[in-house]
């Protein structure tokens, strides 16, 4: 069965959307970020919805091209590189995005918030990178 291609281009605008609003994030200094709970917040929220936007445009791939139901979220970008969608080296980096996005739902009181804006920088690179690679393999 093939991808839904509609489906897959409204993630990655969701994405995108949440990309928009983490890059500022990016480049602020730490001491700032962490001075106002509220960004801190509001970038959790948009790092979870990049992480989910990803983490659903694999289920897709993974369950509609290569006919494999991941055992988890860590697990589905290992089979996206087994299936040749990326490479091992973005695999890696997206399936410990997923291990932040759990941290983030099951343990939100012990996240270190230096942590989170260290995060937010090389996250939205591996993120970027991975919506250009589905983009151009899916939707052209």
């Amino acid at each position: 069965m093939p991808v839904d291609r509609e489906k897959i281009a409204q993630r990655i605008s969701e994405i995108q959307a949440a990309i928009d609003s983490l890059e500022g994030y990016a480049v602020m200094d730490a001491a700032r970020f962490l001075s106002d709970g509220e960004r801190v917040a509001a970038a959790k929220y948009h790092l979870l919805t990049m992480i989910e936007g990803c983490m659903s445009i694999c289920t897709h791939i993974a369950t509609k091209q290569m006919h494999k139901v991941p055992e988890g979220y860590g697990t589905c970008f290992k089979l996206m590189s087994e299936g040749r969608v990326i490479d091992d080296g973005l695999s890696d980096s997206l399936s410990r995005m997923a291990g932040f996005r759990n941290l983030v739902i099951h343990q939100y009181w012990a996240i270190d918030n230096h942590k989170v804006h260290k995060f937010i920088g090389p996250g939205i690179k591996d993120v970027k990178r991975y919506i250009q690679i589905v983009g151009e393999k899916y939707l052209r």
